[in-house]
This record gives C-alpha cells, sequence and structure tokens, in this order.
C-alpha cells in the first residue's frame, strides 16, 4: 500500500513540474482539429487585437482584392466610399457588407461622385471603383501612418473629423511616387472604423490626392 502510495506522489510530483514549465503549449478545440498549437510564451502582442491592427488586416484583404474578407469587417451601417478627401454625406456610396462580398459579380455601375477638375460622374463598377479610387498604390506599406490626427494636404477640405467623431481614423499615406514630381502625385488611403461590442467594424474609406 505504501508503494502505490509513493508512486501515486511521484507521478503528481511530476506532473506538475510538467505543467509549470514556461514553454506549455495552449490548444482551443478548432486548432486541436486543424492540428496546431500555439506557444503561450508568445502571445504577449497579438497586433490584430489594435485598432492599427485591425486597419492592417482590412489593407491586407484590399491587397489580395479578396472583398468577401472585406466584407467580415463591415457591420449593419456599411461602408461610405469618398473618392477625395471631403466626405460627401449626400453623394458618396455607401455599400453593404453583401454588396462587398459580392462585388465583383455585380455588373452595375454606381455613381460615386465627380471627378475633380472634369466635374463628370464618377460611373464605376465595384471593382473597378476600387483599382481607382480605393487601392490603387501599396497602401500597407505606406511610409507614413496618421492615427487620429486631424491633417489637411492640399486645397480640399478634410472634413472626416466632424464626419466621424469619436471614430478611430487612421491615415496611410505616400508622400510621392516619381521623385520628378515632387510630391504632386501624393496619394493616401484613411480607414474609419467603431467600435460596438467589443469588435471593431469599417464605415469609411477615403481615398486622398493631388485635386486642382
Amino acid at each position: 500500500m505504501k508503494k502505490i502510495l509513493l508512486l501515486v506522489a511521484l507521478c503528481t510530483s511530476v506532473l506538475l513540474a510538467w505543467c509549470g514549465k514556461s514553454d506549455v503549449q495552449t490548444c482551443s478545440l478548432t486548432e486541436l482539429t486543424g492540428n496546431s498549437c500555439t506557444d503561450a510564451s508568445s502571445q504577449s502582442s497579438v497586433p490584430s487585437s489594435t485598432a492599427l491592427g485591425t486597419a492592417k488586416l482590412i489593407l491586407q484583404s484590399l491587397k489580395d482584392n479578396d472583398l468577401p474578407i472585406l466584407a467580415t469587417f463591415v457591420g449593419l451601417q456599411g461602408v461610405r466610399f469618398s473618392p477625395y478627401a471631403y466626405v460627401n454625406t449626400g453623394t458618396d456610396i455607401v455599400l453593404s457588407s453583401d454588396e462587398i462580398k459580392n462585388g465583383l459579380a455585380i455588373s452595375r455601375s454606381y455613381t460615386w461622385g465627380a471627378f475633380d477638375g472634369s466635374g463628370e460622374p464618377i460611373d464605376l463598377w465595384i471593382g473597378q471603383y476600387f483599382e481607382r479610387f480605393v487601392y490603387d498604390l501599396d497602401f500597407l506599406n505606406a511610409p507614413e501612418i496618421v492615427e487620429n490626427q486631424e491633417v489637411m494636404r492640399g486645397n480640399i477640405i478634410n472634413n472626416a473629423f466632424n464626419v466621424y467623431q469619436g471614430k478611430y481614423i487612421v491615415e496611410f499615406y505616400i508622400p510621392g511616387i516619381d521623385p520628378k514630381y515632387d510630391g504632386m502625385d501624393r496619394r493616401s488611403l484613411t480607414l474609419v472604423l467603431e467600435k460596438t461590442d467589443e469588435k471593431r467594424y469599417l464605415i469609411g474609406i477615403i481615398h486622398n490626392q493631388r485635386t486642382i
């Protein structure tokens, strides 16, 4: 009997010592079914849990042209698209998550506003608009990121902080493409996020460039 008790005690101490290791791995049910575990010691920082991390995930979906993934960041109120820095709540198009998810298959054009200079209507399909007025440069790797700061660039009014009061606003800014234009070909993409029920939703995408 004593031998059995000693054996149980020994096994218990070994088990406790193993559980106390700093490199213990934790697996959720989903991770187990996928045959993968996550090292618990490496979970001190999760960029996607921050507002900026979420914004970068959104940019990644735009870079990959993965509209179904982009749609997962869209809440019930949809996303307003502004082709230039001035957010026009009367004419800017608002797309629902379903419209974004199926955007490349929707064979109709939307009037997104008017082209700067000519004043001609911006009549484009969703895919065409995204190519021209959303991810037309590699904003994911933009050299400047401006969070929650109102910046005036050029002669067009930036009213984002009036329209989206209290929201998270982050601008991904590219100061120039070709050095010979001395910054006249600058571009930026601004994402607006709103936090609801501990989740951040995309509610606005603002494209900015030099205007006449």
